[in-house]
């Protein structure tokens, strides 16, 4: 688990939000992830991350708002990783 104090700085800003996070490996394929930041422009994000191969992982999460009323959005990542030197 990860919190973090986080002040934004710039013109109409300055506050401080709060963000936290976790993450839990349920086998060596698949972690479980979920996490908050606080304010009303920012989301909470659950989901998981598959390796599919050690190159290949496949990472969607849904993102709700913090804002009212509240929406959800999906998102999906796949990543492939290559070496570029060893």
């Amino acid at each position: 688990i990860q919190i973090f104090a986080n002040r934004e700085e710039g013109f109409g800003r300055n506050q401080t939000q709060a963000i936290i996070g976790a993450a839990y490996r349920t086998d060596p394929r698949m972690q479980l992830q979920i996490d908050y930041q606080s304010g009303a422009g920012n989301f909470a994000t659950a989901g998981f991350t598959y390796t599919i191969t050690p190159q290949l992982q496949f990472n969607p999460a849904l993102y709700v708002s913090n804002s009212s009323p509240r929406k959800g959005f999906g998102y999906a990542v796949l990543t492939w990783n290559i070496a570029a030197w060893k």
